[in-house]
């Protein structure tokens, strides 16, 4: 092994209470151990996040924060996209908007965590440069506007959790999230009382 490269069993042994019963997180760090086992590099750079070597030039890990770019493949081909926004629902989960600026496509995944470096075969790699950043920036903005006409009119008994879709209240005087309808009401999540409220599907406009 190289000294940026470190193994499976090293690593183990390294986070392994018995040995250092101040690691936190074990099970979680076995786990990602587990899935690199057979890239000593990236093995390297997680026990230097760890704390386990001092940091050196090009051990950084990086995670999905917006401007950062990742990896991931389509069609048996390895391409290159960049983090244009993150949003948070309330259900604890994730939305990641990744922006693949040679195809000029948008995608949206949904996580669980955004605070590792690879979820879903999909692995952070670095930060986007300015150029790559603008012409991300710019094909949002485009896809943005495609999707407000797609989502202006609001359906009965659809779910909208997954969905970035507001409505005007009436009732409220304020826009609202909508996280499903029925026939009658359109449900929403309430921020002061964290908790899923609805209102009549008459109050609503921009419908």
């Amino acid at each position: 092994m190289s000294n940026t490269q470190i193994s499976y069993p090293e690593l183990i042994k390294m986070v392994h209470p018995d040995i250092n019963p101040n690691v936190q997180d074990v099970g979680d760090k076995i786990a990602t151990i587990k899935r690199h086992r057979d890239n000593p590099d990236f093995l390297y750079k997680l026990a230097v996040k760890w704390g386990f070597f001092p940091e050196t030039k090009g051990t950084k890990i990086f995670t999905f924060k917006v401007g950062n770019v990742v990896s991931y493949i389509m069609d048996g081909i390895k391409r290159r996209a960049v983090i244009i926004d993150i949003q948070n629902f309330p259900i604890n989960r994730y939305k990641v908007v990744i922006v693949d600026i040679v195809s000029r496509t948008v995608f949206e995944k949904f996580f669980d965590n955004i605070n590792v470096s690879e979820y879903g075969g999909i692995e952070v790699i670095g930060k986007a440069n300015e150029t790559s950043r603008l012409k991300a920036d710019f094909l949002y903005v485009v896809y943005k506007k495609k999707q407000e006409k797609i989502n202006q009119i609001l359906f009965p008994n659809r779910n909208y959790r997954f969905v970035d879709k507001w409505v005007y209240c009436t009732t409220l005087g304020r826009r609202i999230r909508v996280l499903r309808t029925t026939a009658k009401r359109v449900y929403y999540w309430c921020e002061r009382t964290n908790k899923e409220r609805f209102v009549k599907m008459s109050s609503v406009i921009d419908r």
